[in-house]
């Protein structure tokens, strides 16, 4: 459990980094920028499969929540633990964007 939990927090630092931030020297901007995010169609959304990834915190925790769970599976099949360790970054990520709204009211 605990190391479900630690997965998904490590999970959820990761997406925000690629997701959110611009990193140092502008590392993860410039990334989301070639991949796409940046070039949206007139729907206001990115035009390439690539862009729409990187502008999803729920899409990039899903994939990115595969390594973890590789690495932290123990007594659970990879499914669950893959499953579970997206769930708590996704979790933290609104609880926090939740705190960050009310805290700007």
């Amino acid at each position: 459990m605990i190391e479900t939990l630690v997965a998904g927090l490590a999970v959820w630092r990761a997406t925000s980094l690629l997701v959110c931030e611009d990193g140092p020297l502008g590392l993860f901007r410039e990334i989301r920028k070639r991949a796409g995010v940046y070039d949206l169609g007139p729907d206001g959304k990115p035009r390439s499969f690539f862009g729409e990834l990187l502008e999803c915190f729920w899409c990039i925790s899903f994939w990115l929540s595969l390594p973890a769970a590789t690495l932290v599976g123990g007594r659970l099949p990879l499914l669950l633990s893959w499953l579970a360790v997206s769930a708590v970054s996704i979790l933290l990520d609104e609880v926090i964007s939740c705190l960050i709204q009310q805290h700007e009211r």
